[in-house]
């Protein structure tokens, strides 16, 4: 009797110590809704609001001229999105204007949604390398 209560109770434990992933949800990450300006760190992923939709940063290049240095050419920023509607993922690549402050990004659509892409942040300047980690980018995304 011993042996079957125990085997019993470990079989409750163990079930419950286990966890099934039915894919990814949505819930275990920050939730914006279409219109908001999201600030999105590199290799980190937000959802949207009422739809399967999830969105991560998962690359950045740089060639923007440095503060406080004269370039011939003001540079560009490329920041890679990777989108993930339900089980279809998609990636995109949207560009940010070097020396710049204001509507520095451009704008695409995919599928059934707008993104612009406002900045990606820091600004480099001429002392410090920017780590990869370090990147992060604002933008707005809105059903078409």
């Amino acid at each position: 009797m011993k042996k079957i209560l125990i085997l019993l109770s470990s079989a409750i434990i163990f079930t419950m110590s286990c966890t099934i992933n039915s894919g990814t949800s949505k819930n275990q990450y920050p939730v914006f809704n279409f219109g908001e300006e999201i600030l999105l760190e590199y290799g980190k992923t937000v959802a949207i609001q009422s739809h399967d939709l999830l969105i991560s940063l998962s690359n950045v290049e740089d060639s923007r001229c440095p503060k406080g240095v004269s370039c011939v050419w003001a540079g560009k920023a490329t920041g890679h999105f990777s989108i993930q509607e339900k089980e279809i993922k998609k990636s995109i690549k949207l560009e940010a204007k070097g020396l710049c402050n204001k509507d520095c990004g451009e704008t695409k659509a995919i599928d059934n949604y707008t993104i612009e892409l406002i900045q990606i942040h820091p600004q480099p300047v001429s002392s410090k390398k920017i780590q990869l980690e370090e990147y992060s980018a604002t933008f707005i995304i809105n059903k078409n």
